[in-house]
């Protein structure tokens, strides 16, 4: 399911690329992989770190060529420059994986090996095992031609067990898809509702989908954001776009309870949404206000650390204060990292509980139809945790 629900419209055409470096031959099919005896170019991903974490968008929405998963992906493994498949779905481009050999699994995470988990998830070895996983349990992951009337973080379709991913996908996104494919499983022929409306039902069931989904997705954003400005490493001036993707993904509860309409269901289950999405605001007001806060330190220890190589020199009291202000940025830093981190850790352990506790005091009747009708409503109140591992 959508994790943002937009129109179709609005595609750019397939450019030349700029270099043989980015250069991908479609494959034929994806049945199968076709080896690569080139190795990563830790310099060419480098740049692409850099060019991801600078993105935004155009003037008009859209996004610029480089940003294309045909670009991208050669340029996060050279494997990918000959293992995607362009389909076409609905009009809209999607490209298509063959099955990730081992060998290029190890060389990723050999190649984002370090301390921090990456907001970037596709520069983390971790996010590729999940979609290699995707593949070995019969589903098929692809990534989209962004358009900015369909603009996701990803998708999941049951009809044809294709997952679809976009190049900015954030490390719970593959946990997400999946989980709406554990949705379906638990319940592939809903019945009819007797109490709800078949509309109300159906809304419902798309609310509580996309809850249960980004509760599932909650604990990989912990720690996402731990290498901004790391002991040890340079903090750069960039626009660092995961930090607004944060906020998207913990308003989407808030968005999808807007199916839910008073006029189609029962006050007692409007009412249950309501008390739910509440509770989802707050996490996602502090964590909005926290994330961008900490961008904006990032960016302020950068300045100082750079006024520091050039104010030093012959002023040594200018040196000493600026040493002061380089510290206390630092501390901030930290503060905010750990703040957002027991925000989001605190809100995966009890999200789980204040939902099932809200659903289970609503009537019986409004129960007995969501549970013959929602896969989702079963996993929230049976409190399930199956993931992609398991």
């Amino acid at each position: 399911m959508i994790q943002l629900v937009l129109s179709l419209t609005a595609l750019f055409t397939l450019a030349c690329h700029s270099s043989a470096d980015t250069e991908y031959e479609p494959a034929l099919d994806c049945e199968h992989s076709r080896g690569t005896a080139e190795s990563i170019d830790t310099g060419v991903r480098i740049e692409l770190r850099a060019r991801l974490e600078n993105f935004s968008k155009t003037v008009d929405g859209g996004r610029e060529e480089q940003f294309h998963p045909s670009i991208v992906l050669p340029q996060v493994h050279p494997w990918f420059r000959e293992n995607l498949c362009e389909k076409d779905r609905y009009n809209q481009p999607i490209f298509m994986l063959a099955p990730i050999p081992d060998l290029v699994i190890a060389d990723l995470k050999t190649a984002a090996a370090g301390p921090h988990k990456d907001a970037l998830a596709i520069l983390s070895g971790d996010f590729w095992a999940k979609v290699q996983r995707m593949q070995q349990k019969g589903l098929k992951p692809g990534f989209l031609q962004f358009s900015k009337d369909f603009e996701v973080a990803g998708f999941y379709e049951y009809h044809t067990q294709t997952v679809g991913l976009d190049v900015f996908a954030n490390p719970g996104t593959p946990d997400h898809e999946y989980r709406h494919h554990l949705q379906k499983m638990e319940l592939p022929n809903p019945r009819r509702p007797r109490r709800l409306s078949a509309r109300c039902a159906e809304q419902t069931a798309r609310f509580l989908g996309e809850l249960d989904a980004t509760t599932i997705q909650l604990p990989h954003w912990v720690g996402a954001f731990d290498g901004l400005a790391a002991e040890g490493e340079e903090p750069r001036e960039r626009r660092y776009p995961q930090a607004g993707f944060l906020g998207v993904n913990l308003n989407y509860p808030a968005l999808a309870s807007t199916w839910v309409k008073a006029e189609e269901c029962p006050e007692e289950l409007v009412t249950a949404v309501r008390k739910i999405v509440d509770r989802t605001q707050v996490i996602e007001m502090a964590a909005t206000t926290l994330a961008p806060r900490l961008v904006n330190m990032v960016h302020s220890l950068a300045r100082l650390l750079r006024e520091q190589k050039t104010a030093c020199p012959g002023n040594e009291a200018l040196c000493q204060l600026n040493l002061q202000r380089v510290e206390k940025t630092r501390a901030e830093i930290r503060r905010l990292k750990s703040e957002l981190n027991t925000l989001l850790t605190r809100e995966a352990k009890e999200r789980p509980d204040y939902t099932r506790e809200i659903l289970l005091n609503m009537p019986y009747a409004i129960k007995r139809d969501l549970n013959n009708y929602s896969g989702a409503y079963r996993l929230i109140v049976r409190q399930a945790k199956e993931g992609l591992w398991d």
